[in-house]
């Protein structure tokens, strides 16, 4: 739909090394679990101790993407963050209290944590990004739905950087059904308009062919798109699987596909 020059000063994904798991991504296999992030340096401790798990994540990503370009005007730069899930962890929280103890029980941090934008608030703060800012959730299809948005983003402003994340929690599991095993995945891309890096291509597709091959989430299970990552999904994957595959082609090139009901997202970086 939108295609600009892009210029990726930095991504990771699980780890500092998403080329690693590059082979399972294309297989269709869930995400493996993250452990604990470290604190960038660029990132107070106070500031550290408020975030939750997935808002670390997000910001350890972020501020790996950014280390590249430290002259980069963050006054004017645009931040879109993609989860599929949210804050998993608080949600769950708030709503045991609210059902097993009342509503005067229910944590007033834990409520404010739980809104899906709560990492895009701390990425803000926590690494001085003061321009526009989206959250983006779109079911399976949310990785590459928040590439969609960051291009359409750069027309306004001259750089995005494009985060997006999701975690699994205790009853996440219990809710998938047997067999099925949840994954999850952090990653950030930095975006320019008039970048030195590849062009990113994201197009959108609607019809009977996309619908063909869309199913709905959670519970889906999707046909193989031939020739490009994340072609096959099951439930349990992480819904920003998309941007994952994004990060680990960002620097040889190649495809990503994201499926949703009635919608069939692909990336094209080359």
């Amino acid at each position: 739909m939108s295609t600009v020059i892009t210029s990726v000063a930095g991504s990771c994904g699980l780890g500092d090394a998403p080329e690693t798991w590059l082979d399972g991504l294309r297989a269709g296999e869930p995400a493996p679990l993250l452990g604990a992030p470290e604190r960038p340096d660029a990132v107070s401790p106070g500031a550290w101790r408020r975030m939750s798990r997935l808002s670390r994540l997000a910001t350890r990503c972020a501020a790996a993407a950014l280390a590249g370009r430290p002259g980069l005007d963050r006054g004017d730069l645009g931040l879109v963050w993609a989860t599929g899930l949210g804050e998993l962890v608080a949600t769950e929280r708030v709503l045991i209290r609210l059902t097993e103890e009342g509503r005067e029980r229910v944590s007033p941090m834990d409520f404010q944590t739980s809104v899906h934008s709560t990492a895009a608030g701390h990425l803000g703060v926590a690494l001085g990004i003061s321009g526009p800012s989206e959250t983006v959730c779109a079911g399976g299809a949310t990785g590459l739905s928040g590439a969609l948005h960051a291009l359409l983003m750069l027309e306004r402003v001259p750089a995005v950087l494009l985060v997006g994340g999701d975690v699994i929690s205790p009853w996440l599991r219990r809710a998938l059904p047997r067999g099925s095993e949840p994954g999850e995945g952090a990653a950030a891309l930095l975006l320019e308009r008039q970048g030195a890096g590849r062009s990113l291509t994201v197009m959108s597709g609607l019809g009977p062919a996309a619908l063909a091959r869309a199913l709905p989430f959670p519970g889906e299970t999707l046909r193989p798109v031939p020739g490009a990552v994340c072609s096959a999904r099951t439930l349990g994957l992480s819904p920003t699987l998309g941007l994952l595959g994004l990060a680990a082609l960002a620097a040889a090139g190649g495809a990503v596909v994201d499926q949703a009901p009635g919608l069939v997202l692909r990336a094209v970086v080359e």
